[in-house]
């Protein structure tokens, strides 16, 4: 839903300028290391804290893949805007190359609004009553398994 999109939004946000605040540590440190040590290092910590809170709350709201491609979206939007926009970085210099960005731009978009509207956020729930076992249950007090190995 909407609160979904708008704390995912948020913590995306953070988080891309939790990115360019580390570029900025980074690139000062490579040429002096105590620039570790100035009030840009806590100021990233606290800023990529407030992200991962803001984007905990997006996913507890039950629309997990809408919360989810929208930090796959605003993350590296807010990143690569400020790397552009004040950190001189270069954008995409020829048409070909902007009408590629902003295509890939778009379907990312695309694709959060359809998974934001979709119907069954979460096809596992909407099973109701116990499942019948299958033959990737495994017997009482076995641990189980997925198909791709993770432990359940």
């Amino acid at each position: 839903g909407p609160r979904a999109l708008l704390l995912a939004a948020v913590g995306g946000a953070a988080l891309g300028i939790t990115s360019a605040l580390a570029r900025v540590v980074a690139a000062n440190a490579a040429a002096d290391w105590s620039a570790v040590l100035t009030w840009l290092t806590p100021l990233c910590v606290a800023v990529a804290l407030l992200g991962g809170l803001f984007q905990q709350n997006a996913y507890r709201t039950g629309h997990f893949a809408a919360a989810y491609a929208t930090l796959l979206v605003v993350d590296p939007v807010v990143g690569a805007g400020i790397g552009a926009l004040m950190l001189g970085e270069g954008l995409p210099a020829t048409p070909s190359s902007q009408v590629l960005a902003a295509g890939a731009a778009l379907l990312a978009i695309v694709g959060t609004v359809v998974l934001a509207l979709a119907r069954n956020r979460n096809p596992e729930a909407a099973v109701s009553g116990p499942r019948a076992p299958g033959p990737d249950s495994a017997p009482s007090g076995a641990p189980s398994t997925t198909t791709s190995g993770e432990s359940r």
